[in-house]
This record gives C-alpha cells, structure tokens and sequence, in this order.
C-alpha cells in the first residue's frame, strides 16, 4: 500500500470515527445529563486536570478543547487501526470493527492512567460508555466499506494554489 493511499484510508476513518463519537456522545449526555455538551465538555479533563470541574453547558473553550482532544484520539484510533490492516493485508470488515473499538475501550480505561482516560465517564454511564464504542465498532466497520485497499490505481493528489 503506498502512503497516499494509506493517508487516505486514515483520513477517511477518523471522519466516521470522529462523527460517531461526537453524535453518540452527544445523544448519551443529552439523555443521562440533560445537556449535550455536558460530556464532550468533560474530555477537557485531559488538558485541565480533574481538579477543575467542566461546565454542563456549552462553553467555547470548553467545547472546543473536548472536541479537540477527541478528535486527535480518533486520528491516533484511525492511524492504529489502517496500520494493522495494511500490515495483516486485512481487508476491515465488522468483526475488525468490533476487535478494535474493544482494543480501544481496554487501552482507554485500562491501560492509561485516570488522567488520561476519555473523561465521558464522569458524566456518563456504563451502559451509556458501551453505546459510544458500539457507535466506534460501526465507525470502523463502515470504514471498511470506504477503505481502499488497492483495487483501484493510487489516487492522484493535487494541491492547488
């Protein structure tokens, strides 16, 4: 697989990464918390610390950083997830969907220290947690169908001025 095809793929997956996120974080807080932002805003833990509490409502910095810091980790996702398809010369498919959001789920809450852990569940609640990696396990699978895996000639980027 050449890199521009493998940008490529790793741009695409953590557009639906990303989406799938933000939209089923969003719909969990609104019902368990009231507020959509109230989780996204929680995510800021990571750059603030857990000393500082994150408004319930919408907050431009707040915000902003959640969703900042989300989507770079679904970027990292992205990144780890193409690269283990292109080395395993796997074609993604639901199984590989489901492998990766529970890798995700298990580096997330188990690996890293508390500082570093997405920071929803201060907000949200397990089974609400399980519905944002069941919304990343589709994410992936459905990567899978926009992936290219070399069928087709490499793709031409042209960047205009």
């Amino acid at each position: 697989m050449t890199w521009k095809r493998f940008l490529l793929n790793t741009l695409k997956t953590s557009v639906l990464l990303t989406a799938a996120s933000v939209a089923s974080v969003m719909v969990a807080s609104q019902r368990e918390t009231g507020s959509p932002w109230s989780a996204v805003n929680s995510i800021t833990h990571v750059v603030d610390g857990d000393e500082i509490s994150q408004p319930d409502e919408y907050s431009p910095r707040a915000t902003s950083i959640g969703l900042a810091v989300n989507t770079t980790a679904m970027i990292s996702w992205a990144v780890l997830h193409e690269a283990a398809l292109s080395m395993t010369k796997t074609r993604g498919n639901t199984a590989t969907g489901v492998a990766a959001s529970a890798f995700a789920y298990f580096i997330d809450y188990v690996v890293v220290p508390k500082r570093l852990t997405p920071g929803i569940e201060k907000k949200l609640s397990g089974r609400a947690i399980f519905s944002v990696y069941v919304a990343l396990a589709a994410a992936f699978a459905a990567a899978a169908e926009w992936r290219d895996n070399g069928d087709t000639p490499d793709p031409e980027i042209a960047i205009h001025a």
